[in-house]
């Protein structure tokens, strides 16, 4: 819900994208091609990733949060529910199944990571014709998959007051560069296949969580009705 619901767009993410966007200069850049070439040699030579770095490195860190806290939340909702029933403490044992295993969030990491990389294959595949490709390398294929990345989660809205015109117009201006490149079917199909591989990739590491607890039902011999594990209990 929260790739849906525009939370992804605010703090860091946000403040990382306006840095990207800029007021103006990325568009003039964009027109000259020497700009970006000099961003990025002067990040380079000073040691500073350039903006779209910035940009991704926010979304990774704010989808990680995000999944983290989801998965977690949603394994000490479980756990207390079964504590309330006689039933679910004899399927619990007296174990912590409410918190998270010690490796789940670099797992979570590893899979946001991914994702990225899948988005960075779909511009270079959408942009392999000769045309497509031409306008494609006067943005740079990390930036345009940056800007994807926002579409994503700013396509569908939800933001309010200051953050809704900021983000909202961020987002607009990032559809509309890639519109340019790649033409507005192609961009409405990318930004749903993301979508779609995202919430694969999340529902993979969430899957492997809930298993956790399936697991308890899967070792019952003969998978008890609730009323023989309350006599049990």
């Amino acid at each position: 819900e929260s790739t849906r619901d525009g939370t992804l767009l605010r703090g860091e993410v946000l403040a990382r994208w306006q840095d990207f966007v800029g007021t103006g200069e990325f568009f003039r850049n964009l027109e000259a091609g020497i700009g970006r070439m000099r961003d990025r040699l002067t990040a380079f030579f000073s040691g500073r990733p350039a903006p779209e770095v910035q940009v991704e490195e926010a979304i990774e860190t704010g989808l990680q949060t995000v999944i983290v806290e989801e998965a977690a939340r949603a394994s000490e909702t479980a756990e207390r529910r079964w504590l309330d029933e006689p039933a679910g403490r004899v399927l619990l044992g007296g174990s912590d199944l409410g918190s998270l295993p010690p490796d789940f969030r670099e797992r979570t990491a590893e899979q946001v990571r991914a994702w990225q990389g899948d988005l960075m294959e779909l511009i270079q595949r959408e942009g392999a014709d000769k045309r497509t490709r031409a306008r494609a390398m006067s943005l740079g294929v990390n930036a345009l998959t940056v800007i994807l990345m926002i579409g994503v989660f700013s396509m569908t809205g939800g933001l309010t007051g200051l953050e809704d015109g900021i983000a909202g117009g961020s987002g607009v201006v990032g559809t509309k560069l890639l519109e340019a490149v790649f033409g507005e079917d192609a961009v409405r199909r990318m930004a749903e296949d993301a979508r779609k591989n995202l919430e694969s990739r999340i529902h993979t590491v969430m899957d492997q969580q809930a298993s956790v607890f399936l697991r308890r039902l899967d070792v019952l011999d003969g998978h008890p009705e609730a009323d023989e594990l309350v006599v049990v209990a």
